[in-house]
């Protein structure tokens, strides 16, 4: 007698083996599974710390002593930068100024020398004849120069001796002393050459001869013949 593949004793046998449970892999996979899960629990705080120090973070901010203070810190900076700028806007403007008003002095003091000369030819040409027309000429001359120096701002320095004027280093270069009645002890005898100022500054010194008076040069012989 022949028997069915399909034969109650095979199912049988099949149904046993599927009752003895799952299979090692199957183990595996569910203890892995499990160990996982304990980790993150294990990383976590007991006690929550990290979730509170987070919304204690989030909730702290500036407070309004902070704020005012800063505010004032900034204020105070603002004011710094703003009188730093407009003293440099000061100091370019002066400068710019003193640049535009004293550019020329270095051709001003070439055009000096030249103007000596003329004033030496006019006193040949008037001690001459002061009628003639080569020193009306000249006279023209002069006055367009001096028309020019005082649109220059420049002015002649004062150092008439009928003026008693005293001796000034600042303005004045001596060239040497002489004794003299009748102007006092210290002060310009005579003008050798005329000085110059340019607006305030000194564009160059007079040269002149100083008085050293009426009675120092007598004092001077006998202390002489005492010694």
């Amino acid at each position: 007698m022949r028997m069915d593949p399909q034969s109650p004793a095979t199912s049988s046998t099949d149904a046993s083996a599927g009752a003895t449970g799952p299979g090692p892999d199957d183990a595996s996979h569910e203890h892995s599974g499990a160990s996982g899960h304990g980790d993150d629990l294990a990383a976590m705080p007991a006690d929550g710390s990290e979730l509170q120090t987070d919304e204690t973070g989030s909730d702290e901010g500036p407070t309004p002593e902070h704020l005012q203070a800063d505010l004032a810190a900034w204020k105070d900076l603002a004011l710094r930068r703003q009188a730093d700028f407009d003293n440099y806007r000061k100091r370019v403007a002066r400068e710019k100024a003193e640049t535009s008003a004293y550019a020329n002095a270095a051709l001003l003091e070439q055009l000096l020398p030249v103007i000596d000369s003329f004033e030496m030819g006019m006193s040949a040409a008037r001690a001459e004849s002061a009628g003639s027309m080569i020193y009306q000429g000249m006279a023209m001359v002069q006055r367009q120069l001096n028309g020019f120096l005082e649109a220059q701002q420049v002015t002649v320095i004062d150092s008439d001796p009928e003026g008693a004027v005293p001796f000034d280093p600042a303005i004045h270069e001596a060239i040497g002393h002489e004794p003299n009645d009748q102007v006092p002890d210290g002060h310009v005898l005579r003008v050798q050459r005329k000085g110059y100022r340019l607006r305030d500054r000194l564009l160059r010194p007079a040269l002149v001869v100083v008085s050293s008076g009426g009675g120092r040069a007598g004092g001077t012989e006998a202390a002489g013949s005492t010694s």
